[in-house]
């Protein structure tokens, strides 16, 4: 048997108090756009906290936020801070919507040794810590952080916290049981002054707060510390990129002056900073200045580099010039910098030409290149030969095109919608748009009568519509015959998980 790593893994659960309760009060209006947001009012924070390589899940009443980095417990620690203090005013700000009552939320943090998995082509941990995590969050009075005692180690200096008596908490929520891995747990309080570690991210925290004596304190401190000879290259590092933060929110001056000290000391700025300096840059000619600085200080730009400085433009030819550029810098370009490259075409045919350019490079599409690819309009291809040509490629994940059920279908074009339904009813797409227009789409299903295709799947479909919609009866006949003529064996095992379902929730009922 093959042995099963384990890696350490740092949790945030955010629950947002009674959230779909309270929505399903509003118009439908307003519960799409509160939706809508709820997707986007993480984002800043995350990018300036460091956290893009963090693994999100959307819950529907808020957010699991995964890390495996040990260093960004603080980082982690902070977003929740933020949440708790600026997600009413971000909703409000975002959704133009005033709402009548503040939202309350809960946040657990804990550690555990989790298992990396890859799920429809994205990383996921299952294990200890988002466990923990969640069943601290449910001894959280309202807009309360907990954590478990790993991470209140970890966040002691830049946190005032309070240890809690859990018994009390378990018996005021009435809890019946919380596991015994669980027994140390800490509130988070306030933010405090701590050391140069983490300087820009507590920097970052404070501005956004509006706490300005400690942010004056942290640039302050920064700035004597700056052109210290004993300081350690991480140290230098995170006073860097203190410095970097303050130039984009318009301290240039004290920006300047730590440059200054930074480079008494020898200091060069590593690859990896001028990345994150032009990443966080809104537009393209900024950040094309900041890679002429950075060549001028005698720093080779990487492949990152210039994706990040693609990606800042808004246009195919200008994105063209900068892969040109790239590849005369002798830079080889990879997966990302083709992706944000297809990125900037508006139709199929030049996004396609995208990635022939990108395969005659050796370079292997990925999920999202063709998540990127079937994003775009294809209205001068049949349905049917796009479909042909996907199945050729050699790596061809169903899920890759679910953006493009969802854009025919939108667009009205039923017919080449439910080709690719019938061909595809496990997809999400597939199985949201079936269960609203259940009419419908048994309707389209029969236009297809006659198709190789129809016998082979139409089975499956009809299972698994009737298996959303509640009948069990009509799922079960339909799933039965479809386990029959199965030849797949992913098609086998869901049809198998799903009969499973249907008789657990059936003995469940009885």
């Amino acid at each position: 048997m093959e042995d099963i790593k384990t890696e350490s893994v740092y949790c945030l659960v955010v629950d947002i108090i009674k959230s779909t309760q309270r929505i399903m009060s509003y118009s439908t209006a307003v519960r799409d756009s509160f939706n809508i947001v709820l997707s986007k009012v993480l984002s800043p924070f995350i990018k300036n906290l460091n956290l893009e390589d963090s693994i999100i899940k959307f819950t529907g009443d808020g957010w699991v936020i995964s890390i495996s980095d040990p260093g960004k417990t603080i980082n982690l620690s902070c977003l929740a801070v933020l949440l708790k203090n600026k997600f009413n005013s971000e909703i409000e700000k975002l959704t133009s919507i005033k709402f009548e009552q503040k939202w309350d939320l809960r946040f657990g943090l804990a550690y555990g040794n989790d298992i990396r998995i890859e799920f429809n082509g994205q990383n996921d941990f299952v294990g200890d810590s988002i466990r923990r995590a969640t069943r601290i969050s449910t001894l959280c009075h309202p807009n309360e952080i907990i954590t478990d005692y790993t991470i209140y180690s970890a966040i002691l200096r830049e946190f005032e916290t309070e240890q809690i008596n859990i018994d009390r908490r378990i018996k005021e929520f009435n809890i019946n049981k919380i596991e015994e891995d669980i027994r140390f747990i800490f509130s988070v309080k306030e933010p405090k002054i701590s050391k140069l570690r983490n300087s820009h991210i507590m920097l970052y925290l404070f501005d956004q707060l509006g706490i300005v004596t400690e942010t004056e304190l942290i640039i302050n401190r920064t700035k004597s510390e700056a052109d210290n000879q004993d300081l350690s290259i991480e140290e230098k590092g995170n006073i860097d990129q203190t410095s970097i933060y303050l130039s984009t929110i318009g301290r240039n001056k004290d920006s300047e002056i730590i440059d200054k000290k930074l480079k008494k000391v020898g200091y060069k700025r590593p690859v990896i900073y001028w990345n994150k300096k032009i990443n966080i840059l809104s537009n393209y000619e900024s950040a094309k200045s900041v890679l002429d600085e950075m060549k001028a200080a005698g720093i080779q730009p990487n492949e990152v580099t210039y994706s990040t400085l693609m990606n800042k433009v808004d246009n195919y030819e200008s994105a063209k010039s900068v892969l040109d550029e790239m590849k005369a810098a002798g830079i080889q370009p990879n997966e990302v910098t083709f992706n944000t490259l297809m990125n900037k075409v508006d139709n199929y045919e030049s996004a396609k030409s995208v990635l022939d350019e990108m395969k005659a490079a050796g370079i292997q599409p990925n999920l999202l290149t063709y998540c990127t690819l079937f994003s775009k309009d294809i209205n001068n291809y049949t349905i049917e030969d796009v479909h042909k040509w996907y199945l050729s490629e050699t790596y061809n994940p169903s899920s890759a095109l679910e953006p493009l059920i969802k854009r025919v279908f939108c667009e009205k074009r039923f017919q080449d919608a439910y080709y690719l339904i019938l061909n595809y009813p496990h997809l999400e797409s597939a199985r949201k748009i079936v269960t609203r227009h259940l009419a419908l789409s048994l309707s389209m299903y029969d236009c297809f009568k006659g198709k190789d295709f129809y016998e082979k799947n139409i089975d499956y479909a009809l299972g698994i519509a009737y298996f959303d919609i509640g009948k069990s009866n009509k799922a079960i006949k339909h799933l039965k015959s479809a386990l029959l003529h199965a030849v797949a064996k992913k098609r086998s095992e869901h049809i198998k998980n799903l009969l499973k379902e249907i008789e657990l929730k059936s003995h469940q009922s009885t």
